[in-house]
Parts: C-alpha cells; sequence; structure tokens
C-alpha cells in the first residue's frame, strides 16, 4: 500500500529533509572545533577542520537537490512543496556561511585578539546552539505530519521556535558586545586586523540569523 502511494504521489521528502538537517547542523557545529584551533594559532588543524566543514556543505549540497528533484508536484502535504524547499535552502545557508567563514579566515590567517577571545567563543557556541534547536525542530516535522498538525505537538514546536528566537537574540546581543569591544581596540591595532575580525563576527551572527529564519519557515508550516 506505501509503494503505491508513492507512486501515485511520489515518495515523502521528510527523511531526506531530516539527513539534511542533520548534517547541516554537523557542519556548523565543527566551527566550535574550527575556532578553537585559531585561537590557539593552530593553523594546519583550522585547515583540517575547514576541509571538513567543506566537504559536509557539498553533502548537504547535494541531497538538497536530490530533495529538490524527488519532491513532485503531486506531493500529498498539507502545505505547499514550495514552502518545504525553502525551508531547506535556508537550513543550506548555514552550511555556506560556515564554509565561506572558515576558508576566509584560513586564508587570511585571521588571528582573534586576546581581548575578545572569551567573548568570541561565546558567540559561536550561542550560534552553535541556535542551530541545534531549528534542527531538533525540524526533526519534528513527521511527527506533526502524522498528529495532523493539531494538539500538544504543535504547541511543543511553537515552543521549539521561540527558544529559536531567544537564541538568536542573545547572538545579537554578544554581537553588539563583541563590535564595541573592537571599537575599544582601534588605537591598539592595526585597522585591516580589525576589519577582519569584525567581518567574523558578521559572517559568524549570519549562521544564527539563517537559523532564525529556519524557524519561521517551520512556524509558517505548523500554522498554516
Amino acid at each position: 500500500m506505501t509503494a503505491y502511494v508513492a507512486d501515485i504521489f511520489g515518495p515523502s521528502p521528510l527523511p531526506g529533509i531530516d539527513r539534511h538537517a542533520d548534517i547541516v547542523f554537523r557542519c556548523v557545529q565543527e566551527l566550535g572545533r574550527f575556532f578553537q584551533s585559531v585561537t590557539d594559532e593552530e593553523w594546519d588543524a583550522a585547515r583540517l577542520t575547514r576541509d571538513a566543514i567543506a566537504r559536509l556543505e557539498c553533502e548537504a549540497d547535494d541531497l538538497e537537490w536530490d530533495i529538490g528533484r524527488r519532491s513532485s508536484g503531486r506531493l500529498l502535504m498539507p502545505f505547499a512543496r514550495t514552502d518545504l524547499l525553502a525551508l531547506v535552502a535556508e537550513q543550506g545557508r548555514m552550511t555556506g556561511s560556515s564554509r565561506k567563514l572558515s576558508g576566509s579566515m584560513v586564508v587570511r590567517k585571521t588571528r582573534i585578539p586576546a581581548a575578545i577571545a572569551g567573548e568570541t567563543a561565546k558567540l559561536v557556541d550561542c550560534c552553535v546552539r541556535t542551530a541545534e534547536q531549528a534542527r531538533r525542530c525540524v526533526g519534528h516535522l513527521p511527527v506533526l505530519l502524522f498528529v495532523g498538525f493539531r494538539g500538544f505537538q504543535v504547541s511543543r514546536v511553537v515552543s521549539m521556535i521561540d527558544r529559536i528566537d531567544e537564541l538568536r537574540n542573545e547572538a545579537g546581543r554578544r554581537q553588539v558586545n563583541l563590535h564595541l569591544a573592537l571599537q575599544a581596540l582601534e588605537g591598539d591595532s592595526e585597522p585591516v586586523s580589525l576589519a577582519a575580525v569584525r567581518d567574523v563576527v558578521e559572517q559568524t551572527m549570519a549562521i544564527a540569523e539563517s537559523a532564525a529564519k529556519v524557524g519561521r519557515r517551520m512556524r509558517n508550516l505548523v500554522c498554516c
């Protein structure tokens, strides 16, 4: 019967989306190790982690393409195919930001000033936790579909989405703190070096922003 339904409506994309969310989170999670290597100025280790991030991005990109190919216009879902694919695309932006960030830091050998190393690590950790919360939300899609997007599970996922926003706001506060700290360092550091670190802060924050947008996409699906 399952095969017959799949023949008519096409296979469900949800297992692929769940795998994609897992790959995306693993990619973002590597940034914690990457920034530790950068802080310690262990550039060989940083390059290895950068390479791992790039491989995970490629894996996520391939799966995103496959999800789009397999998602039939006949898909029997309580939401539009385009909304689902937009969610996957937003997830993919997290891997793209991780690859761009780690790649540019390795090429430039961007050093994090000791005065802000601790706060930078906290920003990275907050962004990783935001991505992790987004991954948890996406992982609930099969359950939501099973219960018909009604009842306790919907309220639970909405609460999880609210938590994504809280983490994103925490990351935003840390972003502001870092910019203020960098401003205080302007007289003691090379302008070009500080500009590179500011770019690192913005690219790191972009990951939390994309995770929050995944949450908004999930909210649209849940509350449609």
